[in-house]
């Protein structure tokens, strides 16, 4: 996609992700042609969830705006776009309606209502991208908060007053989330999931043994290993945008053990969030509010060395769901209850408690901070080669 030249596709960093909607449907359409053809509709499991209460065929202004190509701003798709994709009939398949979250969809209908044992005919409201939705459940949405979700990924949201002009991110989004407003998504593709590979596929350990790992691990200094690991195990989101990235662990030696390996790890991925965020900074984003969710507060170790790393006071959100309390924020805006979905989230937003970073540990981050990105400019065209698969050979 990001061969093509259009300006709605600025307003997603001047591509598709291959896991989008529309990338997947050009997928299809070429690869399977007979089930693209048979297909009345391509939607998102929130469309399929919303018609099936409702009976109607509405798209979330939030998926179709960061997923879709859509311009909210126009209130249109864009075919020209589709067919030079193409997918030129993909436009006749997507759900003709589209609605922003915290909007009514609609009545449930009397027979959904009867299978789900309702009694009445309750009113749907228009949800989205779940973690997106988290923002809601954090009270992030004003400029200046940043939500942070690590868990197998993670992900870092946060809005600005106006349009940035800023590389290496999904958008900036105009009115996707919320009225007047642009989203800025970040994102890093592997975090806890490099964790979990290390202590469970590398390093074959049960629950207790992981423990032990994680209380040596935590008695190292930042930095203390020696090494310097790069968390590009599935390629990189943000800054770099780069899918044939590659991790490294830099700095082995033969007295280097599972615990130094392990703590190096996590440093790279708080790193990596280090870089989402001062690069936001750098591009002039402002971020004075940060809010952390997900599995990282699972772990205290990566929970300690993100927010070192960061250098911000952290919003822990330890105990709630948060994309559940967005789900509540957005039906109670539908109902009518709040004035804007803002004024719903600042009043249902989940309790945290508050953790400052270590000055000292923060100023050591930022030593190791330039050292990752130098590394990261010096390893790319090794990786790059060994990312890209080699011909195979044939016989005479």
């Amino acid at each position: 996609t990001e061969a093509i030249d259009h300006p709605v596709l600025g307003l997603s960093g001047g591509g598709d992700a291959v896991e989008w909607l529309v990338p997947k449907a050009m997928w299809l359409a070429r690869n399977e042609p007979d089930v693209y053809r048979a297909a009345e509709v391509i939607c998102e499991a929130v469309d399929f969830v919303n018609f099936r209460l409702t009976g109607r065929w509405t798209g979330s202004r939030l998926n179709a705006t960061c997923k879709w190509n859509y311009d909210p701003r126009a209130a249109a798709f864009f075919p020209d776009l589709f067919a030079a994709f193409g997918v030129p009939d993909l436009l006749d398949r997507l759900p003709s309606e589209i609605v922003a979250v915290g909007a009514p969809v609609g009545r449930m209908s009397a027979a959904a209502a009867t299978e789900l044992g309702i009694a009445g005919r309750p009113l749907v409201a228009q949800g989205g991208i779940d973690a997106h939705i988290g923002v809601f459940g954090a009270g992030t949405v004003a400029p200046g908060g940043l939500l942070m979700i690590g868990g197998t990924s993670v992900v870092q949201l946060t809005h600005t007053a106006h349009r940035p002009a800023i590389a290496g991110v999904w958008g900036p989004y105009p009115d996707a989330l919320v009225d007047g407003l642009w989203l800025i998504e970040g994102g890093q593709v592997s975090a806890g999931s490099i964790l979990s590979w290390l202590s469970d596929r590398i390093f074959g350990l049960d629950r207790s043994g992981f423990e032990a790992l994680l209380a040596e691990a935590e008695r190292l200094d930042v930095g203390g290993s020696g090494l310097l690991t790069l968390d590009y195990w599935m390629g990189n989101r943000t800054p770099y945008r780069d899918p044939d990235l590659r991790g490294a662990i830099l700095g082995l030696s033969l007295w280097h053990d599972r615990a130094a390996i392990y703590r190096s790890a996590v440093e790279a991925i708080a790193l990596g969030s280090a870089n989402v965020v001062a690069g936001l900074v750098d591009e002039g984003v402002d971020i004075d509010r940060l809010v952390l969710a997900g599995g990282i507060c699972k772990n205290p170790l990566w929970l300690k060395t993100t927010i070192d790393a960061v250098g911000l006071p952290a919003r822990v959100v330890r105990d709630d769901n948060l994309s559940l309390v967005g789900a509540a924020v957005s039906a109670a805006t539908a109902l009518g209850q709040f004035d804007d979905i803002g004024a719903a989230s600042s009043a249902f937003a989940a309790p945290a408690s508050v953790v400052d970073p270590d000055p000292a540990a923060h100023d050591r981050f930022l030593e190791m901070l330039a050292l990752y990105r130098e590394a990261t400019e010096t390893v790319a065209p090794l990786a790059h080669k060994l990312a890209r698969p080699r011909p195979r050979e044939t016989g005479p």
